[in-house]
């Protein structure tokens, strides 16, 4: 029964530990984010960090507190995130097509673009990167300065 015991008290301390080194720390966070990090401190805590440390609303200023200075922190046009070039406006550089009608497709793209951009605030944070991707947790703020929108992005290296 002892032995049982003994077993018992290892497994859920493992399993503690585990648990502990996904939970989100500002002093980890704040010191990790190298560029070279590959399943760094900051890919672990990130999930735990959005779901319980990031709520909708919270002020910029709180944000940076907590997180340090962003990696980016621009004001642009970008897409929303839900929405995505149609497939009637995508075309392959490598299909042979006249310049005029190149042209003609640039034209009807940079206007769906010109409609569905706004400008924002984004946050970039990295995070480290997997195989070929650099992560990213984008964090997006409203005319209030207050946070509205947070995801992760992976980019190709």
């Amino acid at each position: 029964m002892k032995k049982f015991f003994l077993v018992a008290t290892f497994f859920l301390t493992a399993i503690s530990y585990l648990h502990a080194q996904d939970r989100f720390d500002s002093a980890t966070w704040k010191s990790s984010g190298d560029f070279m990090d590959v399943n760094g401190p900051r890919m672990q805590m990130v999930d735990d960090l959005i779901k319980n440390n990031l709520p909708f609303g919270m002020k910029k200023d709180s944000i940076v507190a907590l997180l340090g200075v962003p990696f980016r922190d621009v004001v642009g046009k970008r897409l929303p995130t839900n929405v995505k070039l149609p497939d009637s406006l995508r075309f392959d550089n490598d299909e042979p097509v006249s310049r005029e009608k190149r042209i003609e497709q640039l034209k009807l793209r940079k206007e769906w673009f010109d409609r569905n951009n706004r400008i924002d605030t984004v946050m970039y944070y990295f995070l480290g990167m997997t195989n070929k991707h650099l992560q990213y947790l984008n964090i997006r703020l409203n005319k209030k300065a207050e946070l509205c929108e947070v995801w992760i992005e992976s980019k190709n290296r």
